[in-house]
């Protein structure tokens, strides 16, 4: 009995001093949780987030409705950049995360997400194959197949729509870094950053040239070697931010933004011309551009004072940004039947990037809007009964 309750002693201590040690860490943190406040003077220094989420939630309806031509290809392959900065924004933020005591709390609302934008897409899916039976035949036979599956457990690639793979993924990548990420792992955890990458450049856009052939995306587009690593810089960028504020200046980041969006068009552009590009369509230089554009951001809007437009992007992107990763394909699908109905598809093709994201947000607002209008109401009434 004595010894059982030693044991249970032990552990508890040892549960203890984790606890303190991450307590500790965070205080040691060079940014602390007021990053996020706004401070007496009325600026916020959160601004330059929040508009990069904007900037790159514009990026992701570019990638699935991008122009046609070499500079709309151009255009495309910049924004590519989009989905590893909002990794590196969660990691960045994940130390204010943990001291709020709501890692769970995080996790539970991606999970919730996971399950609402894949049931979206099961839907429609669903409604498209309804008709002939054929179709709804088959596509109940490869939503049970077994590849199906191990795809969408292993390799967060959803049945339902291309882009859901990123709700799988991040919901992963907290999940993981919930059980393993601590201060004394952080820097083993950091150390394997280089081979994730490795890895998803070598079977991903290198693929052709080291290998001879082209492999499936979401063999390396997944939690892995996405989420994970580009997460795991956020936190590194965190940790080291008042180094990089003190040694570095905006105008630093500025030019190494402009000098790897060039060097990312031009990888992607000697790797299409030599017939040796792989089917990722991202590069050495996509990395390092994510990385510059995301501290040129927070340092380029630190201590700026909020406009007009700036507080409304701000606010678009604190409650929109998610969702609209989440529903534009339905609207890039609609907008398309409408411009071949009206038959204007030639031209519509060069303006659907930006008739799409507007359209999001318009239904957004509206939708929240009426969700509002209607939940006031819902209160209103228990109030009346009561």
């Amino acid at each position: 009995m004595l010894i059982r309750f030693k044991l249970a002693e032990d552990r508890i201590e040892a549960y203890m001093k984790k606890q303190i040690d991450m307590s500790e860490e965070i205080q040691r943190s060079n940014i602390t949780s007021t990053y996020h406040s706004v401070s007496g003077n009325g600026i916020s220094r959160n601004l330059g987030i929040d508009i990069l989420k904007m900037i790159c939630s514009f990026l992701v309806v570019y990638i699935h409705a991008p122009m046609p031509g070499m500079i709309g290809e151009a255009i495309y392959m910049v924004s590519r950049v989009a989905v590893p900065v909002f990794f590196i924004i969660t990691g960045f933020f994940y130390l204010d995360t943990v001291q709020n005591g709501k890692t769970f709390l995080q996790i539970r609302k991606i999970f919730q997400l996971f399950l609402i934008s894949n049931g979206i897409f099961f839907l429609k899916e669903l409604a498209a194959a309804w008709t002939p039976r054929e179709s709804l035949h088959s596509f109940i036979v490869n939503l049970i197949h077994i590849q199906t599956i191990k795809d969408f457990f292993v390799f967060n690639a959803s049945p339902f729509c291309y882009h859901l793979w990123y709700m799988g993924a991040i919901l992963y990548t907290l999940m993981i870094m919930a059980w393993v990420y601590r201060p004394g792992t952080k820097k083993y955890l950091w150390a394997c950053i280089p081979a994730l990458l490795a890895i998803d450049l070598l079977f991903g856009d290198y693929s052709v040239i080291v290998f001879g052939k082209t492999f499936p995306v979401h063999y390396v587009r997944n939690f892995l070697c996405v989420g994970i690593p580009y997460f795991l810089i956020g936190t590194i960028i965190r940790e080291y931010y008042a180094m990089i504020k003190e040694k570095t200046t905006a105008w630093f980041w500025w030019l190494c933004s402009v000098c790897l969006l060039i060097l990312t068009v031009a990888e992607r552009y000697i790797l299409v011309i030599n017939d040796i590009a792989g089917r990722r369509k991202h590069n050495i230089s996509t990395t390092l551009f994510a990385i510059a554009i995301f501290i040129l951001s927070v340092l380029l809007f630190e201590n700026k004072k909020q406009n007009r437009l700036t507080t409304f992007l701000s606010a678009l992107s604190r409650r929109y940004s998610a969702w609209i990763y989440i529903i534009h394909p339905l609207f890039v699908t609609a907008f398309g039947v409408i411009a071949k109905v009206l038959k204007v598809k030639t031209y519509y093709a060069y303006v659907r990037c930006v008739v799409v994201y507007i359209g999001t947000i318009c239904f957004l607002i509206v939708a929240d809007k009426m969700y509002q209008k209607l939940f006031k109401k819902q209160k209103e009434s228990k109030g009346l009964t009561q």
